[in-house]
């Protein structure tokens, strides 16, 4: 009895002892359920520390792209200011200098605006000089496939435009949010392109060509609006105006890339047409190509009034100089007061043969405007004796060209004054090369 109420007892002590387990197996898992949630907490703070990291570099990215975009456009800026500085020196001294085309813009703190850099421009060439010309000695043919003057002869100078952009961040800011430095190289191509390469070359604000006069032609530039009227006509090469190019009075327009080149016909009445727009850029490379698709004005180093003038007061070794026509003219014809002189362009007479070539007319019903007569036949032109530039002390003097049908030489003539033609000019016989610059040219019946 005792052994059997003392093993039972042990067993409800036992059972006892089993009993209070549970309870200590409760603050265990407690325990354990604060700790999951400790690190719950934990791993949300990690996760939202990095996911304000993703969208903070995310946000410094995009500030970079935007400030780096904003000192690029700035450079390019900056480019044309240089372009136009170039251009402005060309139009007054027939020259420019490659080294004062720098540009240095500094930022004392910085700012968005130019994209938190400093932009520094200079221009680099082999030659620090480049100046107009008129002898043409080292031309090269422009022949890259979407130049709309491709097919032309030229002289080219070209220039480096060195652009670096610093970032003007703060020290203590670009320590946590640098800015890259860059650096751009365009090239800038200064391209002399003698009136001569154009069959159709003009440059005042408006150009009316009229069909079918000349239906063929080589090329045709406009500095201004290109209107092209009353029947067809063909450019073998583009056609380019500064302007708007424009049909009218049942006018047409074909133009190629080049001479072997298939035709391409000018779709709409003029490219004030937004349809043209989205065609322009897709059409045969550009084979016509107004100035709403591209900026194409040309700059003349010097004007018609200073190319055409005779004046001795300037050195002649300046490069505005230089661009006077009658310092290339083998003779030199001066009118004063009914008075002829002809002597080369260093002042030496000529012979009296030649001299008999030119005569003047006074006419009493007009009194204000003497008549220069040069019979060419006379003075036929030959190497050494092909350039003639004619000048009268009175403005309104004309030039009255005869004899001219045939010629046996080249043949230039320079002019201020206004010429009239009588009879043919170059079209008999074997046609020379012949040009003739002056204030107009105009076309007289031969008098009986």
């Amino acid at each position: 009895m005792n052994d059997w109420t003392s093993r039972h007892m042990e067993t409800l002590s036992g059972c006892v002892d089993c009993n209070h387990r549970p309870a200590k197996a409760s603050r265990c898992v407690n325990g354990n359920v604060l700790a999951v949630l400790l690190a719950a907490v934990v791993v949300l703070g990690l996760i939202g520390g990095a996911l304000f990291e993703i969208a903070n570099a995310g946000r410094e990215r995009a500030l970079k792209i935007q400030y780096r975009d904003r000192a690029v456009a700035g450079t390019e800026f900056r480019l044309e200011a240089i372009r136009q500085s170039a251009v402005q020196q060309f139009r007054q001294q027939a020259r420019f200098d490659v080294a004062n085309l720098g540009i240095n813009l500094e930022q004392a703190h910085g700012s968005k605006e130019p994209g938190y850099y400093n932009l520094e421009l200079w221009a680099r060439a082999p030659a620090n000089q480049i100046s107009a010309t008129q002898t043409h000695n080292a031309i090269e043919r422009l022949s890259a496939p979407d130049d709309p003057f491709r097919g032309l002869a030229a002289v080219v100078n070209s220039f480096i435009v060195t652009a670096n952009a610093y970032s003007t961040l703060p020290n203590a800011t670009a320590e946590r949010f640098s800015l890259p430095s860059l650096t751009l190289t365009p090239e800038i191509s200064v391209r002399q392109i003698p009136v001569s390469e154009f069959t159709l070359f003009s440059s005042s604000a408006s150009f009316p060509v009229q069909a079918p006069l000349m239906p063929i032609v080589g090329r045709i530039h406009s500095e201004g609006d290109l209107v092209i009227s009353g029947g067809e006509y063909i450019s073998i090469y583009p056609v380019t105006a500064g302007g708007n190019v424009s049909l009218a009075n049942n006018g047409s327009l074909l133009a190629q890339s080049g001479p072997s080149e298939p035709q391409l016909s000018f779709p709409v009445a003029s490219t004030i047409d937004n349809d043209w727009l989205a065609m322009s850029r897709g059409i045969a490379r550009s084979t016509i190509l107004s100035g709403r698709d591209l900026p194409m004005t040309t700059v003349e180093a010097a004007d018609f009034n200073r190319l055409t003038a005779q004046d001795s007061s300037s050195s002649p070794s300046s490069p505005i100089a230089q661009q006077e026509l009658w310092r290339q003219c083998s003779r030199i014809v001066l009118e004063n007061n009914g008075e002829i002189s002809v002597t080369t362009v260093s002042g030496a007479a000529v012979s009296s043969q030649e001299k008999r070539a030119f005569s003047y007319y006074y006419s009493r019903h007009n009194p204000d405007r003497p008549v220069i007569i040069f019979n060419v036949s006379k003075a036929p032109p030959s190497a050494g004796r092909n350039s003639f530039y004619i000048s009268s002390s009175n403005f309104n003097a004309v030039v009255l060209l005869t004899k001219a049908s045939n010629l046996p030489d080249g043949l230039a003539i320079v002019s201020p004054l206004a010429i009239a033609i009588e009879g043919g000019f170059n079209d008999q016989g074997v046609r020379k090369a012949a040009s003739i610059t002056a204030k107009s040219v105009s076309v007289v019946p031969v008098s009986q």
